[in-house]
């Protein structure tokens, strides 16, 4: 059963610093403390239960948004690349990755915008 954080709940862990095991501490100010057991004042660390959520939520969306770019390079790494020609083709460059769903859309248009470029100097030169 849930209810409502109103009064301090203190826990001891089973993990230990210093030999020492963690006391947590649930705030009614809804803050969330740790320290060492049988300190007083030192050691003592203390974050807000919001912004502790905040930080650990946008740290796995940068985990998530990392994972999708490495497994879309590596998508790039497996592509096969003519044995006489040293770089892909554009074409397949552009079906293949600027159409994934797995690239975000800043990363797709940036790759476009260099492309494009590539493109234009190609044509310069001929």
């Amino acid at each position: 059963m849930v209810t409502k954080l109103e009064k301090t709940i203190f826990r001891e862990s089973s993990e230990t610093t210093d030999d020492r095991n963690i006391l947590i501490s649930l705030t009614d100010d809804q803050r969330i403390e740790m320290k060492p057991k049988g300190m007083k004042t030192t050691g003592v660390v203390s974050i807000g239960i919001k912004e502790l959520y905040d930080k650990l939520n946008d740290i796995a969306v940068e985990k998530q948004k990392e994972e999708e770019i490495l497994e879309s390079i590596a998508i790039i790494k497996k592509s096969k690349i003519d044995e006489g020609q040293p770089l892909i083709n554009l074409h397949d460059f552009r079906s293949k990755y600027l159409i994934s769903g797995k690239i975000p859309l800043s990363i797709k248009v940036e790759l476009e915008a260099i492309t494009t470029l590539l493109i234009k100097e190609k044509l310069k030169k001929e």
